[in-house]
């Protein structure tokens, strides 16, 4: 009887809760850890972030460059046509007082016409202080001025810091044109990431 009664008293106390000290030693150790794993994935989701504006920035200005570059839609079915530089018979610079460093931020390119119902075709390419813009006369009519760069919904973390054309080509006519285009995306708090093109480009005539 006696040393059952010794097993029961060893038995409770090797059953023995944890301690005071114990359980505040843990819930320090797993409060510094859950703290720890927090910001890593906050720096981890803000680096995302970051990157995912950046690479929209690109994205977006080499759409422009290549709108600009390779025309804008005009027309519908089958006379769907694009109006750029490349498709271009003949350009003209205007300036309009933006664009920085020299150079002009207005371009007008002006497209093949078989006939007089197109004589005055057109697509005007500018840069208006904040938005790459442009507007077409197709068939006699005048669009809207449309925006290529950035779009309007961007424009509260996207700026234009350049944009300026210049003639590349030797001789009176506009073969050659060189584009500057630099532009920032907010990225975080006073976090910027920055682009800075600069392309040629020759229309085919």
């Amino acid at each position: 009887m006696k040393s059952f009664k010794k097993f029961l008293k060893i038995q409770s106390k090797s059953e023995a809760g944890f301690s005071l000290v114990e359980i505040i030693t843990v819930t320090l150790l797993m409060t510094m850890l859950i703290t720890s794993a927090a910001i890593g994935l906050s720096v981890f989701f803000g680096k995302i972030h970051e990157l995912t504006r950046w690479i929209e920035l690109q994205e977006d200005a080499m759409e422009c460059i290549n709108s600009i570059k390779n025309g804008v839609s005009v027309g519908s079915g089958i006379n769907q046509q694009y109006y750029g530089v490349a498709n271009s018979r003949t350009m003209k610079f205007f300036s309009s007082g933006f664009g920085g460093s020299g150079g002009s931020s207005k371009l007008v390119c002006y497209p093949p016409s078989s006939s007089e119902y197109y004589s005055n075709d057109n697509v005007e390419f500018y840069f208006d202080g904040t938005f790459v813009r442009y507007r077409t006369v197709y068939a006699g009519s005048s669009s809207s001025n449309m925006y290529l760069f950035p779009e309007r919904s961007k424009k509260d973390y996207i700026k234009i810091t350049q944009f300026n054309m210049t003639k590349y080509n030797h001789g009176d006519d506009v073969k050659v044109i060189r584009l500057v285009l630099n532009a920032r995306i907010e990225t975080g708090e006073d976090k910027y990431r920055y682009i800075r093109f600069s392309t040629l480009m020759a229309n085919r005539g």
